[in-house]
């Protein structure tokens, strides 16, 4: 499959799909992730970097994997699309810490989807259940956050009382 993909003589799709069929792989050797990194960076063909990091979520939440997935989301390429589904697994998993910015981001390159100016492709189920996804997550973090806050508060009164 490595050779699959990196031969870039191959079909696009043929190496698309060795991208895919890497998924498992790269969760237990690294150095398929890396490879994976690699090509979600830098192949010139657009599906091969899409399965690429789509391939990423299994190691998506370790620090080298992450940040460049957390990067693509800010870009506004076809890199991005794929990067915020990842992303918003990530978030509303909990493999990584909220990230408000990150999440807003996220949120409003959804809500740019159809937008011909923006490059992200057409409408599809998958962003809105994304969207939700992370509208959900956040009113989740929101409303435990404000309840921490009103203990802290009446633990406070209390002890002035």
């Amino acid at each position: 499959m490595l050779n699959l993909l990196e031969d870039e003589s191959n079909h696009e799709d043929l190496r698309a799909s060795a991208a895919w069929a890497l998924e498992d792989a790269a969760t237990k050797d690294l150095s398929i992730a890396e490879m994976l990194l690699r090509a979600a960076e830098h192949d010139s063909s657009e599906s091969v970097s899409v399965a690429a990091i789509g391939s990423l979520e299994g190691v998506a939440e370790k620090e080298q994997f992450c940040e460049p997935l957390r990067r693509f989301v800010f870009r506004s390429d076809f890199r991005t699309r794929p990067a915020y589904s990842v992303i918003v697994n990530l978030l509303v998993e909990e493999r990584i810490a909220w990230d408000a910015r990150l999440a807003d981001r996220v949120e409003k390159v959804i809500r740019s989807i159809g937008d011909a100016d923006q490059h992200y492709g057409d409408p599809c189920p998958h962003a809105l259940a994304c969207l939700q996804q992370i509208v959900d997550h956040r009113e989740r973090i929101e409303y435990a956050s404000g309840q921490a806050t009103e203990r802290q508060d009446s633990t406070f009164q209390g002890s002035n009382s």
